[in-house]
């Protein structure tokens, strides 16, 4: 069960009546996505745009039980939102949700065999030098985008001044 687009959008559907707000239930139903790249989530949600994002991988792995608490959680998280915007993710809040979804001990993570999945990590590493000598360094391939778009600075943490592009360095994958 809940293994098709049309079982976890009755799930989708239930869950926002039992938390009264079965308005949004047709929203979120419109935006439901599966994923081939998440192996390490069950499950993700983007409150702005009403969308849940639930991990095919762990969705496959998972029990009937697990699979149905996964979209539950996922759409508490959005109908949280949606009651308070500055509630916390997996604060009292959102166990209030759950609870009403008709979760008695709402959990943030689950518990479902990882064993062969690989996580795709990014081994570039970026580093940015300052005038005044200093050195910094990050491995997020956005930041350094951020950065090389004008989007974002960062100010050395010597002398305050921004910091340029200097050089990527591809770091060695750990045998």
């Amino acid at each position: 069960m809940y293994t098709t687009l049309s079982t976890v959008r009755e799930a989708v559907t239930e869950t926002c009546q039992r938390c009264r707000h079965p308005e949004v239930a047709a929203e979120i139903n419109r935006k439901i996505e599966f994923s081939n790249r998440m192996t390490r989530a069950a499950g993700s949600a983007s409150v702005q745009h009403k969308k849940i994002k639930l991990s095919r991988v762990l969705f496959g792995r998972n029990t009937t039980e697990g699979r149905l608490n996964t979209i539950i959680h996922e759409v508490c998280h959005i109908l949280t939102h949606i009651e308070n915007p500055r509630a916390s993710a997996h604060g009292w809040e959102w166990k209030m949700m759950m609870r009403r979804a008709g979760i008695a001990n709402p959990q943030r993570c689950h518990t479902i065999d990882r064993t062969g999945l690989k996580r795709k990590m990014n081994l570039d590493r970026y580093e940015y030098d300052c005038d005044c000598g200093s050195k910094a360094a990050f491995t997020s391939r956005k930041m350094k985008n951020m950065i090389k778009a004008g989007i974002h600075r960062f100010r050395c943490a010597k002398c305050k001044r921004t910091l340029v592009v200097e050089r990527i360095i591809q770091v060695e994958k750990a045998a």
